[in-house]
């Protein structure tokens, strides 16, 4: 009866950990608002009518420049807005910041950014 108990134990506690490492990246993917499967490696999205376009992305970060710095040598589109909240409606201790899909590597630059733990989401700047 002991021994079930604790193969038991171990099965779940391994079960367990794989989904939390499976989750993180899900939860990294979930950070990214629009569907990267739409983009070419160079960031163009196809549209129906076979046409290709570039699009601009937005998420806050912690109000540093060392963050700022951290995500642009990531990403070297990434333009700061420090007194916007834009759609991702950064706080009073974040800076907007703006990037374009128009580069190479979009996707794993994306990815990357997802990645990094203060970014809570990237979402499609639709500009009014």
């Amino acid at each position: 009866m002991i021994k079930r108990h604790s193969i038991k134990i171990s099965l779940l506690s391994l079960v367990g950990a794989f989904i939390i490492s499976c989750g993180s990246s899900q939860d990294q993917n979930s950070k990214i608002n629009f569907n990267l499967s739409e983009f070419t490696d160079d960031g163009l999205r196809e549209r129906p009518k076979g046409e290709f376009s570039a699009i601009n992305y937005e998420f806050c970060i912690p109000a540093s420049e060392e963050t700022l710095k951290e995500v642009q040598a990531i990403d070297s589109t990434a333009g700061v807005m420090k007194g916007s909240k834009g759609r991702s409606g950064c706080t009073d201790k974040e800076w907007l910041v703006i990037g374009s899909s128009r580069q190479p590597g979009f996707k794993t630059v994306i990815t990357k950014l997802a990645s990094l733990k203060y970014i809570r989401k990237i979402n499609e700047t639709f500009w009014e």
